[in-house]
């Protein structure tokens, strides 16, 4: 229900809501072609890094995303990493998604607007106050998009040790 309300050139695009013949409901989004998390594993094979301008093409249009969906809906995303970063083409379009986890957030952005509502996030993109319960504000995201960031430079999950437990 968030997904349908967001109009932005950097959130993927709701199409429908349809239904299986089994009765499994099917969410259809705009066509974006991969996930930066493929993009980053495939440089982190092939030993090449990021150029210059795919990293200001990602880190731009994922800022331009998460100052709209924090600034003019009051919209924590709630599980940004790379593998909700989709990416069309040769970087022509670089599109955030699943939204599926997101929270509201006050209107001045100070922590959840329910607040019994739960942060979940990816362990190893979380920040300290996920971790150990703090309030959670706008801030979560900036967090963990400084560590997307972090991801294309090192090509490489942050915080992988989390992953092993």
């Amino acid at each position: 229900s968030i997904l349908r309300q967001l109009k932005h050139p950097n959130i993927v695009g709701f199409r429908a809501i349809s239904g299986s013949v089994d009765g499994d409901l099917c969410l259809a989004m705009e066509d974006c072609e991969r996930a930066l998390e493929d993009i980053v594993e495939e440089k982190a094979y092939l030993e090449e890094d990021f150029t210059y301008d795919e990293m200001l093409k990602v880190s731009w249009s994922v800022a331009n995303a998460l100052s709209y969906i924090h600034n003019e809906k009051k919209i924590l995303h709630g599980d940004i990493k790379s593998g909700n970063v989709l990416i069309r083409g040769d970087f022509e379009a670089v599109k955030l998604c699943d939204f599926g986890v997101a929270l509201w957030l006050n209107d001045d952005l100070s922590g959840l607007k329910n607040p019994g509502g739960r942060y979940i996030g990816t362990e190893p993109w979380k920040c300290k106050e996920a971790l150990k319960g703090g309030v959670i504000t706008d801030k979560a995201d900036i967090f963990a998009y400084g560590l997307l960031i972090w991801e294309m430079l090192a090509l490489n999950v942050p915080h992988v040790d989390l992953l092993a437990g």
